[in-house]
C-alpha cells in the first residue's frame, strides 16, 4: 500500500445520532461481526482497573486480522527492545509476526499484565499496552515517534484496538497509525480539536504537508467517550476505512481514503503530543 498518491474520495456531511460527521460515499460493506475490539470487553472491565493519566494513551484488545490469520498483542509473551515489542503467532497457520517500532520503544512503551477478578472470583491476567505520548512525529525523518505496530501482507486487513485516553490539549492525538515512511502515512483516532475531543482520520502523503498531516474527516466525542474507545482500520483492495465504536453510537465511519495496495505498511498504536 503506497501513501504517495492518496486520493480522498469526496468527503460529505451527515447526521448520526443528532451529531453532524464527516463521512464518504460510497461506504464499504461492514464487516460480518464486530471486531472484538469494536465489541467492547466484558466483565471485569479494564476501565475499572485503568485510569486515564495526562500525557499517556492505554491500548488494549488489540487484534490485527489478514488472509484468514489473527494476531492478537495481549495474549502473546512481552520483550520489548529497540526493534521488536510483542511476538504473536496466527491461529491457523505457524506464522509468526513481530510487532515493531520506528525507534526506540523502551523510550515511550510500557506492557503491563493485569490481575483482573471475574464474576466467578477466578483471577485473570490481561495484558494492556501504554504508551507515552511525545513531540516526536512521525512526519519527521529519523523520528522516534510514540508508534509501535505490525508489517501489513495482504491487501485486505483489519486492526483494531481499543484506547483509554485523555488529551489535554490541541494536537494531542492517539489510535492507530498506518505508515509508510516519514512522508507517507494514515492517522484514525482520537484527538483535541478546539479544545474537544474528536474521532479524526488525518493523512500525510508529501513532504511538502505539516509534518502531522492534513486532517480529512472528524467526527465530534464528548469526553466521556475517550475512557473507553473502540478503533478500527479496515483495509479493502485499496480502500483504507477509519471507524470508531462507543457505547452510544455503536460502529461509526470517519472517513475513507483510497491507497495504492502494491506496497505495505506498519499499522499499529501511536500517540502524539506537541508540547506533552
Amino acid at each position: 500500500m503506497t501513501f504517495k498518491r492518496l486520493l480522498l474520495l469526496t468527503l460529505s456531511a451527515a447526521t448520526l445520532s443528532g451529531c453532524t460527521a464527516a463521512v464518504v460515499a460510497p461506504v464499504l460493506a461492514p464487516l460480518v461481526a464486530f471486531p472484538p475490539s469494536l465489541q467492547g470487553d466484558d466483565s471485569p472491565k479494564i476501565t475499572d482497573a485503568v485510569s486515564p493519566v495526562p500525557g499517556e494513551a492505554v491500548f488494549y484488545n488489540i487484534t490485527y486480522e489478514e488472509h484468514g490469520a489473527r494476531f492478537s498483542a495481549q495474549d502473546s509473551a512481552a520483550g520489548v527492545n529497540k526493534a521488536r515489542l510483542v511476538s504473536v503467532y496466527g491461529a491457523e497457520d505457524d506464522y509468526a509476526a513481530t510487532w515493531q517500532s520506528i525507534g526506540a520503544p523502551e523510550t515511550f512503551l510500557t506492557v503491563q499484565d493485569l490481575d483482573l477478578t471475574y464474576p466467578d472470583g477466578s483471577i485473570g491476567k490481561r495484558r494492556i499496552v501504554r504508551l507515552k505520548a511525545t513531540a516526536q512525529s512521525p512526519g519527521v525523518e529519523g523520528a522516534n515517534p510514540s508508534f509501535t505496530g505490525i508489517k501489513q501482507a495482504w491487501p485486505r486487513a483489519n486492526y483494531t484496538t481499543r484506547v483509554i485516553y485523555s488529551p489535554q490539549q490541541d494536537g494531542d492525538r492517539a489510535g492507530i497509525l498506518a505508515w509508510q515512511d516519514n512522508q507517507h502515512y494514515v492517522f484514525c483516532g482520537a484527538a483535541q480539536l478546539n479544545g474537544k475531543p474528536a474521532a479524526v482520520l488525518a493523512r500525510r502523503e508529501s513532504g511538502d504537508e505539516p509534518d502531522e498531516g492534513l486532517m480529512q474527516a472528524t467526527y465530534p466525542l464528548d469526553a466521556k467517550s475517550l475512557t473507553d474507545l473502540g478503533l478500527l482500520i479496515e483495509i479493502q483492495d485499496g480502500r483504507l476505512s477509519c471507524f470508531f465504536s462507543t457505547p452510544k453510537l455503536g460502529r461509526t465511519l470517519v472517513g475513507t481514503v483510497n491507497v495504492q495496495a502494491d506496497q505495505r505498511v506498519l499499522i499499529g498504536a501511536h500517540a502524539f503530543s506537541p508540547a506533552p
